[in-house]
């Protein structure tokens, strides 16, 4: 019995510890060798309240916008006018589907995201699934994915990040895509490309706590220091009336 108490208080006491962390997950860099930090957000956290968000320590978001040729998040402005409006840099993202038209799926995000309305670049999410049933072809789908950034880059005027994990980067991205910076996912470790390709964001866990924020969410970090990180993505300073059109 006593051994069972006992049991208890040390499982009670690791749960508490990582909550005090915000984060249940066991991939937890450090705040000294990554100080610049965020989260990436989409309706599936709910409806944030992001006054709450502000307490905490966060430099920026990337939010969901848009799926494929005609979804767009239906939280999206929501989250974009309130995370601004609280002083994080703000970016969003697309999530790729290879059985779509790249052009259009690139029109569908452009059409829900004004340049003037993020401060970090675009980025295209690609997570394949590995049963992915389409009639195209390997090269098809690497060429497709080539043109939705381009089409990206050319309405932005600056290159679009690509979201990634370690399968879907061996398969598609690994042979090419050098002129782009790469936010991968790796919830387990600090990330190591294959080819030792260097990354910008890492997103090291997929259950964060934050304040403000219902359920679980995603938490990231910039590659490098927080000098570095807003002389890259300063933001522009907008009425926030004149974001979403």
């Amino acid at each position: 019995m006593k051994n069972n108490i006992k049991k208890y208080f040390v499982a009670f006491g690791l749960i508490v510890t990582l909550i005090s962390c915000g984060d249940l997950g066991s991939n937890r860099p450090s705040k000294e060798t990554y100080p610049v930090r965020g989260i990436d957000v989409s309706h599936h956290q709910g409806r944030i309240d992001w006054d709450d968000v502000s307490d905490e320590d966060i430099s920026f978001v990337y939010i969901k916008a848009t799926e494929g040729e005609n979804f767009r998040d239906s939280l999206f402005a929501h989250n974009l006018l309130n995370a601004r409006r609280i002083g994080l840099k703000v970016g969003a993202y697309h999530y790729y589907l290879a059985s779509k038209d790249p052009l259009k799926q690139a029109y569908n995000f452009i059409s829900n995201v004004p340049p003037i309305s993020v401060s970090l670049p675009p980025v295209l999410d690609i997570e394949l699934p590995t049963d992915l049933k389409t009639e195209k072809s390997h090269s098809q789908i690497v060429s497709e994915i080539y043109t939705c950034l381009k089409e990206l880059e050319k309405h932005y005027r600056k290159k679009p990040l690509i979201y990634t994990d370690y399968i879907n980067y061996d398969k598609y991205l690994k042979t090419g895509f050098a002129e782009y910076d790469f936010w991968i996912r790796d919830i387990y470790d600090t990330p190591r490309f294959s080819d030792g390709r260097s990354w910008s964001f890492w997103q090291h866990s997929d259950k964060g706590l934050v304040k403000g924020i219902s359920g679980l969410v995603d938490l990231n970090v910039f590659s490098s220091n927080r000098g570095k990180f807003d002389s890259l993505y300063n933001p522009v300073q907008l009425d926030s009336a004149k974001i979403l059109h």
